[in-house]
């Protein structure tokens, strides 16, 4: 019921902060080979998420907030999904693994 009841403004922040560091989980394998494990890049994607709020904490331009850690987390795993399943695809296409 509670989810029901929410703002569009925590709609936007909840997405926002998941569809932030998606790309980062989608080019991270692509730039460097050894990102093609997924634990390794949701953990990479964890280390720069908490790198975010840190230093919106520090400089005081935000506020440290674990819900904004475990959505970019999120985000960058899924991130990392929609490659995977990419390169399936073209593999599948192509024959070989491409990205």
């Amino acid at each position: 019921l509670y989810l029901f009841t929410m703002t569009n403004h925590i709609y936007i922040r909840i997405f926002g902060n998941i569809f932030m560091l998606m790309p980062f989980g989608f080019v991270l394998p692509i730039i460097f080979r050894k990102f093609k494990s997924f634990r390794l890049t949701t953990g990479v994607c964890l280390g720069f998420s908490l790198f975010i709020e840190l230093t919106q904490y520090v400089t005081g331009r935000g506020l440290l907030e674990l819900d904004d850690i475990m959505h970019n987390t999120v985000g960058g795993a899924m991130g990392f999904i929609f490659h995977e399943i990419i390169n399936e695809k073209i593999s599948e296409y192509r024959g070989k693994k491409y990205l």
